[in-house]
C-alpha cells in the first residue's frame, strides 16, 4: 500500500544514507588495505635487522677462535667471508645458519681497542638488502714492574697499560730479585737477606708468607702460569746455573708441596732454563745438555724429548710454536707433533757498527731485534736501535731521546702487540744487587709492534712480560 509522502520521503532518505554508509565503508577499507599494503612494503624494504649480539671481549684479548655471534630478525640468504668488514682489521673466519652469523675471530684481538663490524646480508625470503653493524670495545690490560730502591724497600707496581685506572703498588720488601704475578693482587717474590741468603715468598693483600724451600745458593728463574694458581721456579743448590731442580708449587694445595720436575724415567733433570706451556700445566724444560723437555709433572707424564737446542725464547703469541734458537739457526717447535721447522728470516739492516743483542720473533717470517754499541764506541748517533725487519725490509721502530742511552730488555705482549722495553739512561748508576741487576733511573716503555707508537712509560724494571 503506498505511504504518505511523508513516509517515502523518509525511506529515500534512509536509503541515501546507507548508500552513503557504504561508500564511506569501501573507502574506508581501501585506505586500510593501501596503508598495509605500503607498510609491509617498507618492511619488505628495510630488510634484516640485528636482534641481538654477543662476543667474551675479556677472553679475545688472551687466545684466538673468540665468536661474535649476531642474531638477525629473519634467517639470512648466504654471506661470503670476505664480505666482512672488521675495523681494525682482523683475521676471521664466517659461518652462517639461518638468522644467525657467527665471526671467528682466528687471532688474538688489540687490548682497549673499539671493533666495528658491518656486514652486508639480505633476505633468504624476500631478498631485501641491509647492513648489520655492531660495535665493540676490548678492556684495558694490567702490566706490572719492579721499583728498586737500594737503601730501603723495593715494591712491585702495577699499572693500566692505557692509563684507565691509577697505578698500585702489589708488594714491597727488601732486595726483590724476581717476582711473578700470581691470580688477583698476589705476587711472587724471590728476595735476598743482608748475608745473600734467597728466600721465596708469596704476597698479598699486605701480608707475605714464606714457602719453604730446601737450602739453597740460588732461587731462580721464577714464572707463573697464566691462570695465576701453579708457580715454578729453579733452586741451585751450589749456586752454579745449570745445575739446579725445577720445582712446581700448585698454590690451591694448602699443604704447599713442591713437585719436583724430573725427567725421562723419573731420573733427576737438571734445569738450565724453563717456561710454562701457555694455558696448561704442562712446562718445557732445558736440561744442562740443551735438551729440551716438555712435561707435566702435575698429571703425572712423563717427560719427552724435543730436541736439543741452544736457547728456549718464548711461544708466539696465540699458539703452541715453541721458539728456539741455535748457534747457526732458529726455528719453531710444534707441540702438537713435536716436529722442528727452521725459521727462514730476511738479515736484518742495521749500521754495521752496532751489535745484535736481543731478539723476539712477532709472526714466522717478522721480528724485532736490538742493535746497540755497548761500549758507547760508535758513530751510530745512538747506542741502541730498535729494528723491525719483515720481507718489505728493515725500519727502525725505535730509538731512545738521548743518544747516550740504552735499551735492556725487551719483551712481547701476550697478543703480540706491543713491546716492552727497559730504557736505561747513559747517567744511570747499577744497584749491585748480585744475581738480577739494575740501573738507577730505568723506564719501561710500551710500543706498538707495527707503529713503533709509544703507549705509556712507566718507572722501573723487569716488566712482568719478560717473566
Amino acid at each position: 500500500m503506498p505511504g504518505s509522502p511523508a513516509e517515502v520521503r523518509a525511506a529515500l532518505r534512509d536509503t541515501a544514507a546507507r548508500r552513503r554508509f557504504r561508500r564511506s565503508w569501501v573507502a574506508v577499507v581501501a585506505v586500510l588495505a593501501v596503508a598495509a599494503a605500503g607498510l609491509g612494503a617498507a618492511s619488505v624494504a628495510q630488510g634484516p635487522k640485528l636482534s641481538s649480539a654477543t662476543v667474551n671481549a675479556s677472553a679475545a684479548i688472551e687466545r684466538p677462535g673468540q665468536r661474535l655471534v649476531l642474531q638477525a630478525d629473519q634467517p639470512l640468504a648466504a654471506v661470503p667471508a670476505s664480505a666482512v668488514s672488521v675495523e681494525p682489521a682482523a683475521p676471521l673466519e664466517l659461518t652462517a645458519d639461518g638468522a644467525q652469523l657467527t665471526v671467528r675471530f682466528t687471532g688474538i684481538l688489540r687490548y682497549a681497542t673499539e671493533y666495528r663490524v658491518e656486514i652486508p646480508v639480505a633476505s633468504a625470503a624476500t631478498g631485501a638488502g641491509a647492513v648489520l653493524r655492531y660495535n665493540f670495545t676490548t678492556p684495558d690490560v694490567s702490566t706490572a714492574s719492579l721499583e728498586r730502591d737500594p737503601g730501603g724497600a723495593d715494591r712491585v707496581v702495577r699499572h693500566s697499560l692505557a692509563g684507565t685506572a691509577p697505578d698500585a703498588v702489589l708488594a714491597e720488601a727488601p732486595r726483590i730479585q724476581q717476582y711473578a704475578l700470581l691470580g688477583g693482587d698476589a705476587v711472587a717474590l724471590i728476595t735476598l737477606d743482608e748475608a745473600g741468603v734467597p728466600s721465596l715468598a708469596i704476597a698479598a693483600d699486605g701480608t707475605s708468607a714464606v714457602v719453604p724451600t730446601p737450602a739453597a745458593r740460588a732461587i731462580r728463574t721464577l714464572h707463573a702460569a697464566s691462570g695465576g694458581d701453579l708457580l715454578g721456579y729453579v733452586l741451585d743448590a751450589d749456586g752454579t746455573t745449570g745445575t739446579g731442580t725445577l720445582y712446581l708449587l700448585d698454590l690451591t694445595d694448602s699443604s704447599w708441596t713442591p713437585i719436583e720436575v724430573r725427567g725421562p724415567g723419573g731420573t733427576p733433570l737438571a734445569a738450565l732454563d724453563w717456561t710454562f706451556v701457555p694455558g696448561t700445566t704442562s712446562v718445557i724444560v732445558q736440561s744442562d745438555d740443551l735438551q729440551l723437555y716438555l712435561v707435566d709433572p702435575v698429571a703425572g707424564t712423563e717427560a719427552a724429548p724435543l730436541g736439543q737446542h741452544a736457547e728456549l725464547r718464548g711461544f708466539l703469541p696465540g699458539t703452541l710454536q715453541l721458539v728456539v734458537a741455535d748457534p747457526s739457526s732458529g726455528g719453531l717447535v710444534n707441540l702438537a707433533d713435536g716436529t722442528t721447522t727452521a725459521l727462514e728470516l730476511p738479515q736484518a739492516d742495521a749500521p754495521v757498527e752496532l751489535y745484535p743483542a736481543a731478539f723476539v720473533l712477532t709472526s714466522p717470517t717478522s721480528y724485532v731485534q736490538l742493535y746497540l754499541d755497548p761500549m758507547g764506541y760508535a758513530d751510530a748517533g745512538a747506542r741502541a736501535i730498535l729494528y723491525a725487519v719483515d720481507a718489505s725490509g728493515t725500519r727502525e721502530l725505535y730509538r731512545p731521546a738521548t743518544a747516550t742511552s740504552r735499551i735492556g730488555a725487551v719483551c712481547l705482549s701476550p697478543n703480540g702487540q706491543y713491546l716492552a722495553l727497559e730504557e736505561i739512561p747513559g747517567s744511570a748508576e747499577p744497584d749491585d744487587y748480585p744475581s738480577e741487576p739494575g740501573w738507577s733511573g730505568t723506564t719501561i716503555y710500551y710500543l706498538d709492534t707495527v707503529t713503533g707508537e709509544t703507549t705509556r712509560g712507566v718507572t722501573g724494571m723487569a716488566p712482568d712480560w719478560c717473566s
